[in-house]
């Protein structure tokens, strides 16, 4: 028997980020980071995302709404995987 709710969040998470509502120049430094998904996304971790090169506080702010993460106040304090 199938969970509709884990089906669901497979689907959500296999969500290529160009139907994201994210703007055009955080699309361009994801793909050139080779993220492709949703799910290629949620798996960086914060500090990953802001060692993005031209990843600037805009979009890192964009990037970390869209997950459901907070800013940190001191990047350099972050945990390996989420925060």
């Amino acid at each position: 028997m199938s969970n509709p709710a884990a089906s669901g969040l497979a689907a959500a998470m296999e969500k290529l980020i160009e139907d994201l509502k994210l703007s055009p120049a955080t699309l361009r430094v994801l793909r050139s980071n080779n993220v492709e998904t949703l799910e290629d996304l949620d798996r960086l971790s914060t500090m990953e995302i802001y060692r993005m090169p031209n990843m600037g506080g805009r979009r890192i702010t964009e990037v970390l709404k869209l997950l459901g993460r907070e800013r940190p106040s001191r990047p350099g304090r972050l945990n390996k995987r989420h925060d």
